[in-house]
């Protein structure tokens, strides 16, 4: 979004224009190495084969993690919003909204149910243990943001009383400065990268058969 020209006494009058967080296509997936396990019995002590129903409803930890490679910090609030490219539906958010300003990692926790239903036959004189094993999965992709300071930077800068007529910048990204051709303001526009984390439960089942 473009936000309205800020005018603060003593200081030259500029407006940023943050675009939209986009993200990439290459998604980087792990899984976590801890592992909870739910159990249950079905046994069938008829002569028939008797048909078995297994339903879980497994309250889990999800997460939406973004963390910035560099901070952009200015004076004011810039709130924005997103919506990410997510793997797993079950989390209660699809737009995220947050301020972009003096941000290095941002978080989203909260809590899912997984729900899965698995059928089977138990066969007569037999027992089947059902065994879900639940995990954590975590989705990696990056992303990148444009921002534009307007009016800030260049020849067009206009200092007021014994306000310094440049400004330095240390460690900031690969810019680019322009003029446009619709305002003739100056323009610097550079780009703020990092990664998205999404991080979900998922899970598998595993049926055991023995004799009752």
């Amino acid at each position: 979004g473009e936000f309205s020209e800020i005018v603060r006494e003593g200081r030259t009058p500029f407006k940023i224009k943050l675009g939209n967080i986009t993200y990439g296509t290459r998604v980087h997936s792990r899984m976590s190495t801890e592992s909870t396990n739910y159990t249950q019995s079905f046994m069938n002590p008829s002569t028939e084969p008797q048909p078995g129903y297994y339903m879980s409803s497994v309250r889990s930890p999800i997460a939406a993690i973004w963390n910035f490679d560099s901070v952009f910090k200015s004076e004011f609030p810039l709130v924005t919003s997103t919506e990410p490219p997510k793997v797993y539906n079950g989390s209660q958010e699809r737009i995220y909204k947050f301020d972009f300003n003096d941000t290095l990692k941002l978080e989203r926790k909260g809590y899912t149910y997984l729900i899965r239903n698995k059928t089977f036959t138990v066969k007569p004189g037999k027992e089947v243990e059902v065994t879900e094993t639940v995990r954590e999965s975590t989705k990696v992709r990056p992303f990148s943001v444009n921002v534009t300071l307007v009016g800030y930077f260049g020849i067009k800068l206009t200092t007021r009383g014994d306000e310094p007529g440049s400004l330095c910048l240390f460690a900031l990204p690969s810019y680019h400065v322009h003029t446009s051709e619709e305002t003739g303001a100056d323009e610097m526009t550079f780009e703020v990268n990092g990664t998205f984390e999404e991080r979900y439960p998922v899970s598998a089942i595993t049926l055991t058969r023995t004799t009752t």
